[in-house]
């Protein structure tokens, strides 16, 4: 009796989760939430094997939104851009015959490649604004540094 309680209740919360789908896809954005591409998609915080928490694509793409006031059709060409420099530096953190120094710096070589390539999709004011951006995370990443009392590496002096 016990296991067909538990099969029941197991197929009624399936059956919860397949509508909840249902529900999403059917809001405005293509089937990926309200305000359009990216929206739920890769959203959140993702944990890496050192207990690091990284932003996915979705949600670094509602940042940028917010602060550089993208267009529906920017976040659409920006989406893959995002989605594909998630993937590179999820497989560049995976690998486990790097020195922290080699991470690094495929890191930052993916994060300049992309960076190129979205603003290039954006207005002048919003490249400037984008630059502006990515200054304030490398002071924040050094004043960081500073507190832990690591030396910094000499490709963020």
């Amino acid at each position: 009796m016990r296991q067909v309680k538990l099969a029941i209740a197991a197929t009624v919360a399936l059956a919860g989760l397949m509508g909840f789908g249902t529900i999403a896809s059917a809001l405005p954005g293509d089937g990926m939430g309200p305000g359009g591409p990216g929206m739920g998609h890769g959203k959140g915080m993702h944990c890496d094997k050192r207990g690091g928490h990284r932003m996915g694509p979705g949600a670094r793409l509602d940042m940028m939104t917010a602060h550089l006031g993208l267009t529906p059709e920017q976040r659409y060409k920006i989406l893959p851009i995002l989605d594909e420099q998630f993937k590179e530096m999820k497989a560049v953190r995976a690998d486990d015959n790097l020195t922290r120094a080699q991470t690094r710096e495929k890191m930052q070589a993916i994060h300049a490649k992309c960076f190129d390539r979205i603003k290039g999709i954006l207005t002048p004011e919003q490249q400037k604004k984008a630059d502006e951006m990515k200054k304030q995370f490398g002071e924040r990443c050094k004043q960081r540094q500073a507190k832990m009392g690591k030396p910094l590496p000499a490709a963020q002096k």
